[in-house]
């Protein structure tokens, strides 16, 4: 008889265990550990990134501050640069990456201060376009570097994504070696407007000729006495730092020019763009050219508008009285 009333609890109390745990509960416990860390979406940074570019193999070394195990984009791009050995103060981080959709690469990095270094070989090419998914504070140049790095202000801080261009010596070595498919090099068009008249200003527009899908970013040079206008525009050294994102096909900048009686314009030796030179100019001011001839005096509507469309190296002097 005790049996068979133990029996019976034991069903009566079936129903109850099934219930638990209870689908709120479940719920809840979901969530707790699903829940962001509380310093989520800024848990990681990375201090510093410092690009050792050789002819023949790339290292780059990041400082990594975490406040809580997360994961971290690194800058690599599949077509551009990727590295074959990755490791966090020294150790092997093979079991601890991975590639999404988009191919980005991340490496899950535990909390505190770490060290992530990635090697790899040097791309057989010419120019890298390398992103900064998560931007560092700052970029530094080990030295002695086979590539010119474009993207950052005077102070090492990246403007974006990093523009990596191979020095001469280097590139001819790069294509004697091998010749792999990429993208075509960036080729952009500079079209300077001086408007010469009560007040002289340059109206300044670059455009992009090749194929959109490469960040563009190099120094303009300036005309002797030009001031740029426009906000957000950097300048240092008499150059303007100008930067076209992967998918703008035109960005434009106006300046304010000092009147003088000679004005030189010359085309930089950069084969990375091509320039016109446009003058817009009130009837009170006379100009004689000496140099590269005028291609054209008038433009399609027959205003009087004198354009000079030089090969890299060539110059014009222009003499206003």
């Amino acid at each position: 008889m005790r049996r068979v009333l133990l029996f019976l609890l034991a069903c009566l109390a079936l129903p109850a265990a099934a219930d638990f745990p209870s689908p709120a509960l479940l719920d809840e416990l979901k969530a707790r550990l699903t829940r962001p860390p509380e310093c989520h979406p800024g848990c990681a940074a990375i201090q510093s990134l410092t690009l050792a570019l050789g002819d023949d193999r790339w290292e780059m070394r990041l400082e990594v501050h975490a406040q809580a195990p997360v994961g971290i984009p690194v800058p690599a791009a599949e077509g551009q640069w990727w590295p074959n050995e990755i490791g966090i103060d020294d150790d092997d981080t093979s079991q601890a990456l991975l590639r999404d959709a988009g191919g980005v690469l991340w490496l899950l990095a535990p909390a505190g201060r770490h060290r992530v270094t990635l090697t790899g070989p040097a791309p057989r090419r010419s120019q890298v376009d390398l992103p900064l998914p998560l931007t560092p504070g700052r970029v530094i140049d080990a030295g002695g570097s086979a590539w010119v790095i474009d993207g950052l202000n005077p102070d090492g801080v990246p403007q974006g994504a990093l523009q990596l261009t191979r020095r001469q010596e280097g590139a001819r070595d790069a294509k004697a070696q091998t010749l792999q498919p990429g993208v075509l090099p960036v080729l952009l068009k500079v079209s300077r407007t001086l408007q010469l008249g009560l007040d002289w200003t340059v109206v300044t527009r670059i455009q992009r000729l090749s194929p959109r899908g490469s960040p563009v970013s190099f120094e303009l040079p300036l005309i002797a006495g030009e001031a740029v206008t426009t906000a957000g525009v950097e300048v240092a050294d008499g150059k303007a730092r100008i930067r076209l994102a992967a998918d703008a096909d035109q960005t434009d900048f106006s300046s304010h020019l000092a009147p003088t009686d000679r004005i030189v314009l010359t085309a930089p030796d950069d084969v990375r763009w091509t320039e016109e030179w446009r003058l817009d100019v009130a009837p009170l001011w006379h100009l004689t050219y000496e140099g590269i001839p005028v291609i054209h005096h008038q433009d399609g509507q027959g205003a009087w508008l004198p354009t000079f469309a030089p090969w890299p190296g060539e110059s014009v002097t222009i003499a206003v009285s």
